[in-house]
């Protein structure tokens, strides 16, 4: 892919976490078989000091020739590897290319500048920097370690490069604010108190909301962090009432739900991308899931309140069938009965209540 190649042209030697995210993932999919190290290294005709250290990073997966890689993977599907967990594994290899790139000095070539992960990706990516489990990984016994000293290496990395990105442009956006995402849930307290005035200076000044600009962006992440940090939903409503004031602007925040959620097939390159037409690209139905979750547990519920408005709105089939339009009402009922929503969100779920009666 286009995005993976310019990362790795920028990837160095010696990358602290290069290879720990997708070794990681590879030895919860031999447990979760199960196949011990010895039985995969008899498979692939290596020795199990070899498997072990792909498990540990010590020799990344993604420095592994194309062929073997590939066999690798062959040999773990044929064993019957959960079809989920090899679609996280390709995921977690991505994200190990980035992860190894992450100390890139020129700012419109680091990784976090050069693709916009969505939900999967960015838990694999924070995952060594936070210590929290991927939550496609929950029911399996993953483990990563990371070492403090390592933890300080990278963190102090990406403040460095954020703090080099300067310039209202895409791409210096974009690293600031993937920057500030993965520093908030790092587990260094020096990096969240950076992500934390980092995220304050962009809610002092949002910018113009009411046009696409990469601060649009930016000022979403910050309302949704706002939100779900500190309780403060005075952003979260500024960015409703301002930057979700035409159809343009709530087709790119539903566009970029959608992407977040898993929908659109290959990653994107730009913040941009969400102010693309995406009827064609996504069908609605893993959104659905991840608003009705949103509404009714999520701190930016009133966000997710009006994004499952505009998404049934858009796309009406979704709420067809006598039992989507159960599971929908059914949330919406828990939502409008839970404590501090916002009169403007209670207004839309009950336009969601009706669109749906009315299907």
């Amino acid at each position: 892919m286009r995005d993976l190649s310019a990362i790795s042209q920028t990837t160095s030697q010696g990358g602290v976490l290069a290879g720990r995210v997708g070794g990681a993932v590879l030895a919860a999919m031999r447990a979760q078989i199960p196949m011990t190290q010895e039985e995969l290294a008899e498979r692939l005709q290596v020795s199990p000091t070899t498997v072990q250290a792909w498990e540990r990073g010590r020799k990344p997966l993604v420095n592994m020739p194309f062929t073997r890689l590939h066999r690798l993977r062959r040999e773990l599907e044929a064993a019957g590897t959960d079809p989920g967990l090899l679609s996280l594994w390709d995921k977690a290899l991505h994200a190990d290319v980035m992860l190894a790139a992450l100390d890139t000095r020129d700012p419109e070539r680091h990784p976090l500048a050069l693709v916009v992960p969505d939900r999967a990706a960015t838990e694999l990516l924070a995952w060594p920097l936070s210590g929290q489990l991927p939550r496609q990984l929950a029911k399996t016994n993953a483990d990563l370690a990371v070492g403090r000293g390592e933890l300080a290496t990278v963190t102090a990395a990406l403040r460095e490069a954020a703090d080099r990105a300067d310039g209202d442009g895409e791409r210096p956006a974009m690293l600031r604010r993937q920057v500030k995402y993965l520093l908030a849930k790092a587990d260094d307290p020096v990096a969240r108190q950076w992500a934390a005035d980092a995220e304050l200076a962009d809610l002092r000044s949002p910018g113009d909301l009411r046009q696409w600009t990469p601060g649009w962006a930016v000022a979403r992440s910050a309302a949704h962090v706002a939100a779900a940090a500190a309780g403060d939903l005075d952003p979260l409503h500024r960015f409703i009432d301002q930057g979700l004031s035409d159809d343009r602007l709530i087709s790119a925040n539903l566009n970029y739900w959608a992407y977040w959620a898993g929908e659109y097939p290959t990653p994107w390159n730009g913040d941009s991308a969400m102010t693309q037409p995406g009827d064609d690209a996504w069908t609605g139905t893993r959104l659905l899931g991840t608003l009705l979750r949103g509404i009714v547990h999520a701190p930016y519920r009133d966000l997710c309140a009006h994004s499952l408005w505009a998404l049934l709105l858009r796309q009406r089939q979704l709420a067809a069938s006598p039992a989507r339009q159960s599971q929908i009402q059914s949330a919406v009922s828990q939502a409008l009965q839970a404590r501090g929503l916002a009169p403007f969100a209670r207004q839309r779920l009950e336009q969601v209540d009706y669109l749906v009666r009315s299907t």
